[in-house]
């Protein structure tokens, strides 16, 4: 081989490219928002991630081992659970509104649960009394804190349960001929039913998908007013 096609071979070789460039390219391509979450997309951790972009010189070689390791990485790591089957701590934050928190955020025992919560996006479940889903939700923007809570006060779900008046004011020794209090089906939110939830951290690209395949595999169980993923014949 002639001397100029060696050195042409070598330098095409050793061609190296900026971590920084590698990372932000990464970065944008997955839309993430710190080393964490690429993190997870790619098969590694913050730390390397932090290592890779402070590299001047990242040569073929690494980015095929780093293109290897994503290829092997991409099957796992699709969920982690953050919490499950957690009891609710239904709390009110503000005396002059009527929304409630699963629990309370300002309580230093609940501080990393609600901070990983508030760290993740993904997918949650509320459950009854006995241990039933009645409620599954995504969220891929908004942080998983956020959406609970939101769902936790929504008005539009369609849970329903047999409901009885009773009198304000106080009332004295019941007559024999009093009539009974009527059973009424009533509408009630997630913060008057859910006895439990769990939370999942999942990745980006799977969490709109699972959500589906988690609605249409319990529909019969659920509060949701939409089945997701459903399509016309």
């Amino acid at each position: 081989m002639p001397k100029i096609a060696r050195k042409r071979r070598a330098d095409k070789a050793n061609k190296t490219i900026s971590g920084k460039l590698i990372i932000g390219a990464l970065t944008k391509k997955f839309d993430t928002s710190n080393d964490s979450d690429l993190a997870a997309h790619i098969g590694g951790t913050s730390t390397g991630i932090w290592q890779l972009n402070r590299k001047r010189k990242v040569t073929p070689l690494q980015i095929a081992g780093l293109v290897k390791r994503a290829v092997h990485s991409s099957g796992k790591n699709i969920y982690k659970p953050i919490v499950e089957f957690h009891h609710v701590e239904r709390y009110k934050k503000y005396k002059n509104r009527k929304r409630f928190q699963p629990l309370n955020a300002g309580d230093k025992k609940y501080a990393k649960l609600v901070e990983a919560l508030r760290d993740a996006r993904g997918i949650y479940f509320f459950y009854d009394s006995s241990g039933r889903v009645i409620y599954v939700g995504r969220t891929e923007k908004q942080d998983l804190w956020s959406e609970m809570t939101n769902a936790f006060n929504r008005g539009n779900i369609r849970n329903q349960i047999y409901l009885t008046g009773h009198p304000k004011k106080r009332m004295g020794k019941k007559s024999s001929n009093q009539k009974k209090r009527r059973l009424v089906r009533k509408n009630v939110k997630l913060h008057d039913s859910a006895h439990y939830f769990s939370a999942y951290n999942v990745r980006q690209e799977f969490i709109k998908v699972m959500e589906q395949m988690i609605i249409r595999a319990v529909p019969n169980n659920l509060v949701n007013t939409r089945i997701e993923g459903q399509t016309e014949h």
